[in-house]
């Protein structure tokens, strides 16, 4: 699953290039990030792997299976109809919501946008989700197929499946290029959404699965499961798409291609923070289930120690080179066709900020996952409810009062997080009388501090000597500090980790090796 992630992410990367290289930062752009956020809400986070579609279903229906002699699954009689009945409450209930935004796309994008917002940008971005509007019927489908077909054991297409879109969107903007107000975007984006279900078609109806519409099903307590599993999901996803809303008012009001860099940013943060954290934390939550069922708090302390010192140990790097190092990097990737100087920097400012949240953000991560190992997801929930607060305080301070543009709103994502991580922390003991081991994460993040500190030296004497390369070529000036921060650095890291007793990064190098050798 990470490595198909890895894939989908990759190709995700891929669309931002050229949608960059073709548009740059433009109002265009800033139109279509923020007109998608309704689509994208439905399709990917309410319909994605690990949504609430995906997740309701595949806890629902892995009890109504029929197991052959050779071990295969196939859906009961039952399965099947109550998947006829929730397919036709999920195209009823989002065809309408389709329907409702199709025609308010401009009192929509005003609502979200604020009265701060260009009359202009309003008009695109209303005019570009008035064609993506039907993208909200499909997501609710293809989080239902993907749970469908998971429980089934079928995994490579559900994973695959967002490739599509990029693949469409990136076949688009090479063939037709850019135009001004975007809609090339727009109906690209809507053309992969349809894609991206009908991918998943051959297989459900091969497994016996039908579209054919029906309610026979409503009043059975698989169905009111369902929904009781549904709806704690979709408020705790709906809290953070508030998030992004109150950034977007926010940014609404800042110069032309600022909403375009923090979405940039944030997507070239979630490239490794995503796949690292389906690679690490995935195989940790079964283990704090387990350990939170037999009562085990010592050893559960002892866990979250290992699990979340061992991400830190992949992020301090990770964190340097985007705090101290981004321009580099992105004019060796983005800076062709449209996409300027200016739009460079603007982005640099953003993820450099936006850095600083990494450590926090796995430590808040794992900490949430031991309220779902104590089948708690009630308060991660409404910490999320005053956390949207607490953003809009955030990005008043630091963008009406103190100005800091694009870097506030990508610093208070920082503060953000760790809001959160304070306040879970300290509910987890009252709540669940387990200590969350603070002083255990404080040695080990000093410790995971001092030893990066060769990648910091490095990274600093490798900007300082930038202008003695003798070619002065982004991508060169990107590998050389590559080379001196994560080469060099990298090996005095690891070295002063094993130094400074960090015992299971030994561990782990002795697992990666035995692994490699086995192969």
């Amino acid at each position: 699953m990470a490595v198909l992630l890895l894939v989908s992410k990759l190709a995700g990367f891929g669309r931002d290039i050229f949608i960059a290289q073709t548009y740059g930062f433009s109002t265009a752009t800033d139109a279509y990030f923020a007109a998608f956020q309704l689509p994208q809400f439905s399709l990917i986070l309410l319909g994605g792997l690990g949504g609430p579609f995906h997740t309701a279903t595949v806890s629902i229906f892995s009890s109504l299976l029929d197991r052959g002699e050779d071990g295969s699954l196939s859906p009961s009689p039952k399965a099947k109809a109550l998947a006829r009945t929730i397919t036709t409450l999920i195209a009823a209930i989002f065809a309408v919501l389709s329907v409702v935004v199709y025609f308010n796309t401009t009192p929509i994008m005003s609502l979200i946008l604020g009265a701060g917002a260009k009359p202009e940008l309003i008009t695109l971005a209303a005019s570009q989700l008035k064609i993506m509007s039907p993208v909200i019927l499909v997501g609710g489908l293809v989080g239902f197929l993907y749970g469908a077909l998971n429980m089934l054991h079928v995994y490579v297409w559900p994973a695959l499946s967002p490739v599509v879109m990029s693949v469409v969107m990136i076949l688009a903007l090479f063939i037709f290029g850019g135009d001004a107000n975007g809609s090339v975007l727009a109906w690209s984006s809507l053309v992969g959404a349809f894609l991206q279900l009908a991918l998943q078609l051959p297989e459900f109806f091969g497994k016996g699965f039908s579209f054919m519409p029906s309610l026979s099903k409503w009043q059975s307590p698989e169905i009111k499961k369902w929904f009781d599993l549904l709806w704690p999901a979709l408020l705790g996803s709906t809290m953070g798409q508030l998030m992004i809303y109150v950034d977007m008012f926010f940014a609404a009001g800042l110069p032309e291609g600022a909403w375009s860099a923090v979405v940039f940013s944030n997507r070239l943060i979630q490239l490794p923070l995503g796949v690292l954290q389906t690679a690490l934390l995935v195989p940790l939550f079964p283990r704090l289930v387990e350990l939170v069922d037999q009562g085990k708090e010592e050893t559960l302390g002892k866990t979250l120690v290992k699990g979340i010192g061992a991400l830190w140990f992949v992020a301090f790097p990770i964190m340097l080179l985007l705090g101290l190092a981004p321009l580099p990097f992105i004019q060796s990737i983005f800076s062709r066709g449209n996409f300027a100087t200016e739009d460079a920097i603007m982005l640099a400012v953003a993820i450099a900020w936006q850095s600083l949240q990494i450590i926090p953000y796995f430590a808040r991560d794992t900490i949430t996952r031991v309220f779902y190992a104590y089948k708690d997801s009630k308060t991660p929930m409404l910490v999320g409810v005053v956390a949207i607060g607490m953003k809009a305080l955030f990005n008043w301070i630091l963008i009406s009062k103190l100005n800091l543009g694009v870097a506030g709103i990508t610093a208070s994502i920082t503060l953000i997080t760790i809001f959160n991580l304070g306040v879970l922390g300290y509910l987890l003991k009252r709540n669940h009388y387990t200590a969350l081991p603070i002083k255990e994460l404080s040695i080990t993040l000093g410790k995971l501090s001092l030893a990066s500190l060769p990648i910091l030296g490095l990274l600093v004497l490798g900007n300082q000597t930038l202008p003695l390369l003798p070619i002065q070529h982004p991508m060169v000036q990107a590998g050389y500090l590559s080379v001196l921060s994560l080469g060099v650095g990298g090996v005095f890291y690891v070295l002063a980790c094993k130094w400074l007793g960090l015992t299971w990064v030994e561990e782990t190098l002795i697992a990666v090796r035995k692994k490699i050798l086995k192969r």
